[in-house]
């Protein structure tokens, strides 16, 4: 007997946790040390119709920390999306330039190589 059947579930907790598997009942239970697994799981079960009192009840967590699982992460600012995309366009024609240049020289001192080779087999 595992500590969810020891706690009293109202009976819409119960009827939800005999439909939910084993599996997925251990990974979103509050010891869980994989959060990002938990939450994961967490937000699969509230898509699947779960709601959140019902979820808290099953997993231990409290709805509070229900609620800030199922929060949209959708709270960076629009300037901040926007100076990530400035700096992601940079990086990238940093390394096109960086592949540009390395690429010239490798192949430069490849043939410089080649000759000196063919040099000494005269």
């Amino acid at each position: 007997m595992n500590q969810r059947e020891n706690r009293e579930l109202s009976p819409r907790a119960k009827a939800a946790y005999n439909q939910i598997d084993e599996i997925t009942l251990k990974i979103i239970q509050k010891s869980n040390p994989l959060k990002g697994n938990r939450n994961q799981a967490i937000r699969e079960l509230k898509a699947k119709g779960l709601n959140a009192e019902i979820l808290a009840e099953i997993s231990g967590l409290c709805r509070g920390s229900i609620f800030r699982v199922l929060k949209p992460k959708d709270d960076i600012p629009e300037y901040v999306k926007q100076e990530i995309a400035g700096l992601t366009g940079a990086f990238q024609s940093l390394l096109t330039a960086l592949t540009r240049i390395l690429g010239n020289t490798f192949q430069k001192g490849g043939e410089k190589a080649l000759q000196a080779k063919q040099g000494k087999q005269d």
